[in-house]
């Protein structure tokens, strides 16, 4: 796989980890944050963009996607064309394979290496087995309402801008965030995989992975990252809270596309200056019924989760 800045091999990492979760879970911050450690190599999750090649190659094609890109140049080809269309962005193709993403992950030479990764891309058992070694485990969860309601207003953004939104989806109010699996897969999916790959580290790799919730974050970060640090081996400084806007930045990350300023769902972070204050949860009557359906099947999942979380 290649992309920017891509790292020369080494077995020797003291510092390697994976922050798990879902989207519109305040990861991008969290990781905006992590990008203060110096020296620090990020890896924006290389896993979701490979699930998202996997869904929209298979829509398209009919069959699967390989795992592997050498030998199949002119399948992954087509998968970075369906998905360049979506983010409106040229995707590398060598940079959706799932056996060259855990390679390249488990042979980074920097001395802190943070990927933030999306729990939907390792949904099904056989795909686990790309899950990289030599990395420390942790989970990033956020309440199902706020996750949902974030995500109807982000995608029907998103998918207008793109032109991809179904006839009768006129304004926001008529979408459907149920009948869209091409953007970032099944939604009703998120919350119960991320459990599932939760309970296959906690099985498999680390009895105790930490948990972290958004809002606990958001309220008290102060509190919560050099928890978090401690827990996973990072080194924590209080520059993690406070941070000046930048774009460079984010463009040093290992995308798989080039970073822009007007990257419509990076524009937040890219002009943040630390982490914001929680929102409350919407009450039901001001959102959608897709998102009331979403978040009601996936709380026993985030509830499950949260009952493990960091202190």
């Amino acid at each position: 796989m290649s992309g920017p800045s891509q790292p020369v091999c080494s077995s020797n990492m003291p510092n390697r980890v994976i922050l798990w979760t879902t989207y519109r879970c305040v990861s991008t911050a969290f990781t905006r944050s992590m990008g203060q450690i110096t020296g620090v190599e990020i890896w924006p999750e290389p896993f979701g963009y490979a699930n998202i090649a996997k869904i929209n190659y298979e829509l398209n094609e009919g069959i699967d996607l390989p795992t592997s890109y050498e030998g199949n140049e002119a399948a992954f080809d087509k998968a970075a064309h369906y998905i360049g269309k979506l983010v409106a962005r040229k995707i590398q193709p060598e940079a959706l394979s799932y056996e060259s993403i855990r390679m390249v992950l488990e042979t980074c030479t920097a001395e802190n290496v943070f990927v933030k990764d999306i729990g939907l891309a390792m949904q099904s058992r056989d795909l686990r087995e790309f899950i990289p070694k030599g990395y420390r485990h942790s989970f990033l969860i956020r309440h199902p309402l706020l996750v949902y309601s974030s995500l109807h207003k982000a995608n029907y953004n998103q998918l207008r801008n793109v032109s991809l939104l179904h006839a009768d989806e006129t304004n926001e109010d008529e979408f459907d965030l149920r009948r869209h699996k091409e953007l970032l897969g099944d939604p009703s999916q998120f919350f119960s995989s991320l459990h599932d790959v939760w309970l296959y580290i906690k099985e498999n790799i680390d009895p105790a992975p930490p948990i972290i919730d958004a809002s606990e974050l958001l309220e008290n970060p102060d509190v919560m990252m050099p928890k978090y640090c401690k827990a996973v081996g990072l080194p924590y400084t209080t520059q993690m809270l406070k941070w000046e806007p930048s774009l460079g930045v984010i463009q040093s990350w290992k995308w798989p596309f080039e970073i822009s300023q007007d990257t419509s769902y990076l524009t937040n972070v890219i002009s943040s200056t630390g982490f914001s204050k929680p929102q409350d949860l919407p009450s039901l009557d001001t959102v959608t019924s897709d998102v009331v359906q979403l978040a009601n099947e996936a709380l026993p999942f985030y509830e499950k989760m949260y009952n493990n979380r960091l202190l």
